[in-house]
């Protein structure tokens, strides 16, 4: 079997103005000039009637776009003429914050080592390729250009919603303009772009942008850091233990090269990757990894992590990863009670109510729901519990915790996806176990990595 890239795709998941009060026209008694400087030639005395003041009011208060009467001169002046008054209209304060007029007007290429836009990707072309072998980094973020007064934009690639509140606007995040870098797959990206009046992607929507890019990889070396390389084939049990077992090593995600802002570590007698980046913890963002699995025993298997808390000392914090299992025939949490099963899905599947009734039907399962906290595009949030010391912990469903269990029912190879979610979450191994090998024998860090099976 040939070495398979990790890739960055649209997966299912488990577990991203203020307007100045206007002033009041300045065209009275002489003409006003569009730049406000009044004329200086003198200007016949006028009698406005009843009627043209009212409007002439009304516009001094922005209620028309314009109050247009013919004023007629007064009889007495020798020269008698009829003469036309206009006054401009104040802006409507009836419009929204960012109103009418912002808008993202582009994306650009960030090298995330200068921080400078990449020429001839200023902003980057509709259709446009970017070559990672002929850019000058691999090291990358996308910024929104954005004009009028923008409170945040979001960014939608291939289904991967990120949200930005502060400028400059960056996909995959900055620190006051230190970009944090983000390494493409090889592929083709839809990315839609659209500003927002307020922070948190809240507010009236402005002048969204569209995009479509590829991503090639020239040097055909694979793309850097989007995973290992090697799909992994199944190994025994330290007793034996009839059923497959997977055991991965983080820091093989990284064998490859860098990924955004995972970086390896070392600590307490492990090698571990974390990711230093943004934290992402409503939904998934930049640095998703994957890799793949050789199943040859089909069956229900549950997921285990060697990990720990790699900032201050609150077990709650800085404790999580997104997990999902986009080519599974089921992924959930799930407990054992008067042996029936309770399950926890991910969302958008368990909010759909046709979905959760099959799952009622099935004669094992009690009850079945979302999982409490957060889940998001069939991503889990899977997190340790009290793991300040390293520990083995990987359970989705706040405050309830559920163990991670998925579906392969047939044999053949299939993908494993994670994704940053808090930041400092060290993970050291990852283990898929057959719910016929027992925890204690999957969890034996004496145990060999599983070999590649091609």
């Amino acid at each position: 079997m040939r070495r398979t890239p990790l890739f960055l795709s649209g997966l299912l998941l488990l577990a991203v103005g203020c307007t100045d009060d206007p002033a009041t026209p300045s065209g009275t008694g002489a003409d006003a000039t569009s730049d406000g400087v009044a004329d200086t030639a003198p200007t016949p005395d006028v009698t406005v009637t009843d009627g043209v003041a009212e409007l002439l009011a009304d516009a001094s208060q922005g209620g028309a776009d314009a109050a247009v009467a013919d004023a007629t001169e007064d009889s007495s002046t020798p020269d008698a003429a009829v003469a036309d008054a206009t006054v401009d209209s104040a802006p409507d304060l009836s419009a929204p914050d960012g109103g009418p007029g912002f808008a993202v007007t582009g994306v650009s290429l960030i090298n995330a080592d200068s921080d400078q836009p990449i020429s001839g990707f200023d902003p980057i072309a509709a259709g446009a390729t970017l070559d990672l072998e002929n850019l000058p980094t691999t090291n990358l973020n996308l910024r929104a250009n954005v004009t009028g007064t923008v409170g945040s934009v979001t960014f939608d690639l291939n289904g991967q919603t990120v949200t930005e509140s502060v400028a400059p606007y960056a996909f995959a995040g900055d620190n006051a303009g230190d970009y944090a870098a983000w390494t493409p797959a090889a592929g083709t990206f839809t990315l839609v772009t659209t500003p927002y009046g307020d922070g948190g992607g809240a507010g009236t929507a402005g002048s969204a942008h569209t995009l479509t890019f590829t991503v090639e990889d020239g040097g055909g070396t694979g793309n850097p850091g989007n995973g290992t390389t090697c799909t992994l084939a199944a190994t025994g049990a330290a007793n034996g233990t009839d059923g497959d077992l997977f055991i991965l090593e983080a820091e093989d995600l990284l064998a490859d090269g860098p990924v955004g802002s995972w970086e390896l570590g070392t600590g307490g007698g492990h090698t571990y990757i974390w990711w230093t980046g943004s934290q992402s913890t409503g939904s998934p963002g930049p640095g998703q990894l994957q890799f793949q699995i050789d199943v040859a025993t089909p069956g229900r298997y549950v997921l285990d992590a060697h990990v720990q808390v790699g900032m201050g000392t609150n077990s709650t914090e800085h404790n999580d990863t997104w997990f999902k299992f986009p080519d599974a025939a089921d992924s959930y949490g799930m407990k054992l009670a008067n042996s029936l099963e309770t399950r926890r899905y991910p969302k958008p599947e368990c909010e759909d109510s046709a979905f959760i009734d099959s799952i009622l039907a099935l004669p094992q399962v009690s009850q079945a729901q979302c999982a409490a906290g957060g889940t998001a595009q069939g991503f889990f949030k899977v997190y340790c519990s009290g793991a300040l010391n390293w520990k083995w912990s990987a359970f989705t469903n706040d405050n309830d915790a559920f163990p991670v269990h998925v579906e392969f029912p047939t044999a053949g190879v299939y993908t494993v996806q994670l994704a940053p979610r808090s930041s400092h979450h060290r993970i050291d191994r990852i283990v898929l176990r057959h719910e016929d090998v027992p925890a204690a024998d999957a969890r034996d860090l004496g145990l060999a990595a599983s070999p590649c099976a091609n």
